[in-house]
């Protein structure tokens, strides 16, 4: 692995310490993954495939979190062009790590020292909540506490702010190495959301007359008052008023009954026909005298058959 090894002996000793300590643990399932993120980075490390490398150690590290990965992780970081990420993954590190051993500690400290000259440092206030998620250039920063200032590489950079409850935030910042750059954002409140799931799914969502997709589904709306409908065919349609609050998400499970036709409703259609057939008895007595021939075909026999129920 000569490119590997290219960077000094102390990071080649550290490379080859970190893959040892991965391939000696039991194998169960999260270990293997581990295991197998980190062997994934050191050949996209070898290639010089340095942002693939540290996609493949972030992972190792979030299946197993081992002091090591991180080393490897800042490395690669590093000669992405992250210096950043690489600032703060080489400090927390040097935080997990127990003993480092004392060359490697000053390795890793003159790293740190020549990524300060190349930083600066965002701090982050958010108004009427607290941010869970911050994307920078369109990249998720992991392993981030989003409460205290953390480093960004000098220059100008895309700054995406998320909070429970809220749109997301976004703005152009400027670092300047050595320097704390300040984002302010005022959260505006999100529109409620609904989950809607059915049993059947693929039910049809409707909300305030307009259709808004098939179960499952999630749908967006304002605060206040609206009227939800679900249907699917051949089975009784479910009807909810909701009254919603800003930022409020609700989930809806709702089982679709069989639709109860009005065939079905055998009370009904017995009514119904004793009606009718009471007064088909009266106009054939009226229309008949009792000394008529026998009736055509079709007509006497026919309301006979309905009284007996046979037609």
């Amino acid at each position: 692995m000569a490119r590997v090894c290219s960077a000094g002996a102390v990071w080649c000793a550290w490379l080859l310490g970190c893959t040892i300590a991965l391939t000696a643990v039991p194998a169960h399932a999260d270990e293997n993954a581990a295991r197998e993120a980190f062997l994934e980075g050191a050949r996209h490390y070898e290639a010089g495939e340095y942002e693939r490398a540290a996609d493949a150690f972030e992972r190792s590290y979030v299946e197993r979190p081992v002091a090591v990965v991180l080393f490897n992780l800042a490395q690669a970081l590093r000669f992405a062009g992250r210096p950043g990420e690489a600032l703060r993954t080489f400090r927390q590190y040097l935080s997990d790590e127990a003993d480092p051993g004392a060359a490697r500690r000053a390795a890793v400290l003159a790293a740190i020292a020549e990524l300060e000259t190349e930083t600066g440092e965002l701090r982050i206030a958010v108004e009427g909540g607290a941010a869970f998620r911050v994307e920078v250039d369109g990249r998720v920063l992991t392993r981030l506490d989003v409460t205290q200032p953390f480093p960004l590489g000098v220059g100008d950079h895309q700054v995406t702010v998320h909070a429970a409850a809220s749109e997301p935030t976004t703005q152009s910042v400027h670092i300047v190495a050595g320097q704390t750059a300040r984002m302010r954002v005022a959260l505006a409140a999100a529109g409620p959301r609904v989950w809607v799931g059915t049993d059947p799914t693929g039910a049809r969502v409707w909300v305030d007359g307009e259709e808004r997709g098939r179960s499952p589904v999630e749908v967006e709306l304002e605060a206040g008052a609206h009227d939800l409908e679900v249907t699917f065919p051949g089975r009784a349609s479910i009807a909810r008023s909701l009254d919603l609050e800003a930022g409020e998400q609700l989930r809806l499970e709702l089982t679709l009954g069989p639709e109860e036709r009005l065939r079905d409703q055998w009370w009904l259609w017995a009514a119904v026909g004793g009606v009718a057939l009471g007064a088909l008895a009266v106009i054939l007595a009226v229309t008949l005298p009792p000394d008529d021939p026998a009736p055509l075909d079709g007509t006497l026999p026919t309301v006979q058959a309905l009284h007996w129920g046979s037609f």
